[in-house]
């Protein structure tokens, strides 16, 4: 009996094999009609949507067996979704109207879409990661340490307290309208993700370390939620669950709960704008558009357009987008106050109109150096992916549990996380290494 299963699964492996190639010829045959169509014909783009979002399903069938990445590709699902909407239904899907049209929304779907197809033609993973109960944690060694702990447990605090201070979202009125506060002037309050996953990786499995931990993750939540934030706490929930959760849960579970955080982030968005004196959930039910759960992905896709329009209407030279690309790594290691305007593309583009924040990764990349910029991010973000089964370096490790906890950021707002709080990520986790190697020669001694 055994050797007939082994033989039925060699038989589907090998049919499998055989199914591939042929159905990344079709995938790419599809793919470039429906591009070259949307490129041609900007109203007909509503093919090229579908095709994105088949793309996406595809990829999480793909990867089914490691949850955190699956999380990464629903979440794209949602942007392409609303472009599917908006070309399928003609209903406009953003508060702001001036690059609301075929034209422009084609060229967010056109780089869109290529980056998506450039990580389906080379994301695969490996037979020895594409199991169940597949979880990167495992490859983050804990070592417990009282004093390194105590050190992350600290900082943390400190971030908690002085990150972000002032009025909150209930005492302005609302999200942007009161005066907010923050230690010497700099963001920190996103680093607080860098010592939680330190935390991890030097507190003891006992009950007090875990309820330490579960406590200034959820003072975190509470006061970014308090102060009109939404993406901090997202990307949180989403380093808990690679840290403690993924492979636990089945999709029939999983998948739900996603939906249902989606939604509430989507609310409180709705709910942070303009905070009612009474908080009367009815001033937010009357007139309300279910699209709006979804705002932040409709603006973000406007935000894209307006942000393209700089390259596509010619603003700029090839050798001024050179320049702001320089100016964007530089940025990796210098404080944003230090920064000119060109080195943030959301900056240069509020000369052109106004918008509500944000762009997809996509739109930075095929900005600054067309259509190649949007192959090789592309690529770079297939080549994360597929490295998640190379796991020499503990700093390796850190940098793809940073990557996979922070995406609702580089993909939504700014490729700068991608490269500057993930790449802090490491470094820290070295000088901790350092710090931790000083104690035991000490211990030693």
């Amino acid at each position: 009996m055994s050797q007939v299963v082994k033989a039925i699964k060699f038989e589907k492996a090998r049919v499998d094999s055989l199914g591939q190639p042929v159905k990344v010829i079709a995938g790419a045959l599809l793919f470039t009609i429906c591009f070259a169509l949307s490129s041609a014909y900007p109203d007909k783009s509503v093919y090229l949507a579908i095709m994105t979002v088949i793309f996406l399903i595809d990829l999480s069938l793909r990867w089914k067996n490691i949850q955190s990445v699956v999380l990464l590709f629903v979440y794209m699902v949602t942007h392409a979704v609303m472009l599917v909407i908006f070309y399928g239904y003609n209903v406009h899907i953003s508060f702001y109207k001036a690059f609301q049209n075929d034209f422009y929304f084609s060229y967010v779907l056109r780089s869109l879409s290529l980056l998506i197809f450039m990580i389906w033609l080379f994301a695969f993973p490996t037979n020895s990661i594409n199991r169940k109960n597949f979880g990167l944690r495992q490859f983050f060694t804990p070592k417990p340490n009282k004093i390194l702990f105590f050190a992350s447990v600290s900082i943390m605090i400190f971030i908690i307290v002085t990150g972000v201070a002032g009025e909150n979202i209930f005492q302005s009125g609302g999200y942007g309208q009161g005066t907010i506060t923050r230690f010497l002037n700099l963001a920190i309050y996103k680093y607080f993700l860098i010592f939680f996953l330190m935390g991890f990786k030097y507190m003891k499995g006992n009950f007090i370390s875990k309820m330490i931990m579960a406590v200034l993750a959820l003072l975190y939540v509470v006061k970014n939620l308090s102060f009109g934030g939404r993406i901090e706490s997202l990307q949180l929930i989403i380093m808990i669950f690679i840290l403690f959760l993924e492979g636990k849960f089945k999709y029939r579970v999983l998948l739900p709960l996603g939906l249902i955080l989606v939604v509430f982030l989507g609310l409180w968005g709705m709910f942070r704008g303009s905070v009612s004196s009474d908080l009367s959930i009815l001033n937010y039910l009357r007139g309300f558009n279910p699209l709006g759960v979804f705002a932040t992905q409709s603006e973000v896709i406007y935000s894209s357009a307006v942000i393209q329009s700089l390259r596509i209407d010619s603003l700029y030279s090839q050798e001024e987008f050179l320049n702001m690309l320089v100016l964007f790594f530089v940025s990796v290691f210098v404080p944003s106050r230090f920064m000119p305007q060109e080195a943030y593309l959301t900056s240069v583009a509020r000369n052109v109109s106004g918008f509500g924040g944000g762009g997809l990764i996509s739109r930075y990349f095929y900005t600054w150096l067309g259509y190649f910029g949007v192959v090789f991010i592309g690529l770079w973000i297939a080549m994360l992916l597929n490295g998640l089964e190379r796991r020499r370096s503990q700093g390796f490790v850190v940098y793809q549990i940073m990557i996979l906890s922070v995406y609702p950021r580089w993909f939504s707002y700014s490729p700068i996380t991608m490269f500057k709080l993930s790449f802090y990520g490491v470094i820290v986790y070295f000088i901790f290494r350092f710090l931790e190697a000083i104690f035991a020669l000490r211990k030693e001694s």
